[in-house]
């Protein structure tokens, strides 16, 4: 008797130490809780662990129905952490698995669950624009380039889909609550369709590897984009239907870059314009468009024009935008 209890005791023993073994294993919640707070507080060894141990969770107890998008947001933190680490190589390779992964998400999206399709959208341009950074960060322009027209790809697919949703809903002779909850589902969509902050982003890529004409692309398109409607800036903020000075800004930079002193001198006095407005002169990006407008107007050999114009701005004279 003595003899079977001695062998008992140590199995005892074992399993009593492996019960916290058991217990301390965290959720997949949990451990993103705790990479994140250590990312947050660029802790980024640890937080890389944390997030490892979170994919290893995801494969083993969370539901197949629910790994697709919490592997992205894992991936996509993951990435973080590594970037912190100038891991760069890793870094990348693991952006572009959450930015591949994303893609097949989205081809097996429910076209009916909306509420499903904003988060997805939600998420596709926060990851592509977060992976895009890595790249311009590590001066691989090509690469950053593809990734931002994939988006610009994507959102114009989206914008048109809702577009056409939008049409049938208003031809329709369904009831009118039906054509309401379209229209809604499309304006709740507008952000994340447009892609005029895209273009924005990939002409300034443009415009830092001095390929002007398509920076100058890109920064039309998204102007284009962006600007509101005479009917619907009656309803919006004056910020908002004034427009983006810093994009006007860039836009003249890069025309006078290729001679277009007319077309550039447009962009930058709209540009100030807008500055001034916002009470904005003063601003880093204020100064910049005066200080390109004189330059440009210089250019033409209109000093006396350049002089007369700052003397308007220390008057504190409105500036009124071209026509």
């Amino acid at each position: 008797m003595k003899r079977s209890l001695n062998v008992f005791l140590p199995f005892v023993c074992l399993l009593f130490f492996a019960l916290p073994v058991f217990a301390q294993q965290k959720t997949w919640d949990e451990l993103m809780k705790d990479g994140n707070l250590a990312s947050d507080q660029k802790r980024f060894a640890e937080a890389e662990n944390l997030y490892r141990e979170a994919l290893r969770v995801l494969e083993t107890r969370n539901p197949k129905s629910d790994q697709p998008k919490l592997r992205i947001s894992t991936l996509n933190q993951l990435t973080k952490a590594l970037e912190g680490q100038k891991k760069t190589d890793d870094a990348e390779l693991v952006g572009l698995s959450a930015v591949d992964l994303l893609d097949v998400t989205l081809k097996n999206l429910s076209s009916s669950n909306q509420e499903e399709r904003h988060y997805a959208k939600l998420v596709t341009v926060k990851v592509y624009g977060e992976v895009a950074d890595i790249f311009i960060a590590h001066k691989k322009m090509p690469e950053a380039e593809n990734l931002l027209q994939r988006l610009i790809r994507h959102q114009e697919a989206w914008k048109k889909s809702n577009e056409e949703q939008v049409d049938r809903a208003l031809k329709s002779t369904g009831s009118p609550q039906a054509q309401n909850q379209t229209i809604l589902n499309a304006a709740i969509s507008s952000s994340t369709d447009n892609p005029a902050g895209t273009y924005f982003k990939l002409g300034n890529l443009y415009f830092d590897d001095r390929k002007f004409p398509e920076a100058e692309n890109c920064f039309q398109t998204s102007l284009k984009l962006s600007t509101v409607s005479p009917e619907a800036a009656k309803m919006v903020p004056l910020e908002v239907a004034l427009g983006n000075p810093v994009l006007m800004t860039n836009l003249g930079i890069a025309q006078a870059a290729q001679q277009k002193w007319q077309p550039a001198e447009a962009s930058l006095l709209r540009a100030i314009a807008v500055f001034q407005k916002r009470n904005l002169l003063n601003s880093t990006g204020g100064q910049n468009a005066i200080r390109n407008y004189v330059l440009v107007l210089k250019k033409q050999g209109r000093a006396a024009e350049a002089e007369t114009f700052l003397d308007k701005l220390q008057a504190g004279e409105t500036i009124e935008p071209p026509k």
